[in-house]
This record gives C-alpha cells, sequence and structure tokens, in this order.
C-alpha cells in the first residue's frame, strides 16, 4: 500500500501546518492547488476548521457527547467550528432527536406566561405589555395549552347572574 503523501509530507505533518496555516495558504506554500490539499485532508480524514484539525469522527463523537447534556445546535456549530447543517447532519445520522429550546413567547417561558394568567392578567393585556399581537398571545396560549384558571372566571360570571332582575309577564 502507497503511503499517501501531499508534496512529500505525510498526514501527520500536514495537521501540524494546518494549525499554523489555511488551506490555500498550506497551498501557496506548499506550492500545490487548494484542490489538492482539500483532496488530501478528505482521504486522509484530516479536517480544517478555524485553525484547527479535527477527524470528523472525533467531531461526530464531541456532537454526540454536547447533544446529550442538552446543548442547542447551534452552539454545539459554533463550539466545533462547523456550520449548524453539518451538526444536524451528524445527529440525525446517529438517529438523536435534536434538541428543542424552551417555547417562549417574547423572552417568557410557558410557565412564566401562566403565572401571569393566573394572576389575572388578560392575554390582550399580556400581549400589549410584551409587544406581541393578540393572535400570537392567545396562539401560544392555545398551543402549549395555557388558560386562566376556572376559579377566577367562575366568580365573576356568577355575581353578575345574580346581579339581572327577573320580568313576569
Amino acid at each position: 500500500m502507497r503511503r499517501q503523501t501531499l508534496a512529500g509530507r505525510g498526514p501527520e505533518k500536514i495537521q501540524h501546518l494546518l494549525q499554523r496555516y489555511s488551506q490555500r495558504q498550506l497551498s501557496a506554500r506548499l506550492g500545490v492547488s487548494h484542490q489538492a490539499v482539500s483532496t488530501f485532508c478528505k482521504l486522509t480524514g484530516l479536517a480544517y476548521t478555524h485553525g484547527k484539525t479535527r477527524s470528523a469522527s472525533e467531531r461526530q463523537a464531541r456532537t454526540m457527547a454536547l447533544a446529550e447534556q442538552g446543548v442547542s445546535v447551534c452552539q454545539i456549530a459554533e463550539g466545533l467550528g462547523v456550520g449548524v447543517a453539518t451538526v444536524r447532519r451528524y445527529l440525525h445520522q446517529a438517529h438523536v432527536p435534536l434538541p428543542r429550546p424552551a417555547p417562549r413567547l417574547k423572552g417568557l417561558t410557558r410557565e412564566q406566561v401562566q403565572e401571569c394568567l393566573n394572576a389575572g392578567e388578560l392575554r390582550v393585556s399580556l400581549a400589549r405589555r410584551l409587544g406581541v399581537s393578540p393572535q400570537a398571545a392567545y396562539a401560544f396560549c392555545s398551543r402549549h395549552g395555557l388558560s386562566i384558571q376556572s376559579e377566577a372566571r367562575a366568580e365573576p360570571i356568577a355575581s353578575t347572574q345574580q346581579a339581572l332582575p327577573t320580568f313576569r309577564l
């Protein structure tokens, strides 16, 4: 089996050089094309990411570990120096469900919105306070099963029904 080299240098040396130079800088330094450097990196399992080289399997393993810890896809991508699509692909290939952020309405979590509703705040006034449309607040509440407490609504309805006069014909 023929040992793979690039301009007389093996994968270890190329990996060391990629920590100091970009692929384009390295190709100019070695007198080869950028495509030759890129192809060599792919064939030997090297990957250039912002001055750090990591093999694809190392990145995949690190992606899985971070996803299990509950780190978001964007944070994983930023930390590893790869694209968001790459992280999603790794998770999809490993049949790992994508981590989902907690649902929010303009910065408020589901629990915080429920507390506001329990305190007697109407969805319309909540929407005005947050600067969103009433439809957005209503849709968020409907989607997440949030409603005003039934005890808080029952008292005013009962008192208005008692106040209505009865008429005889």
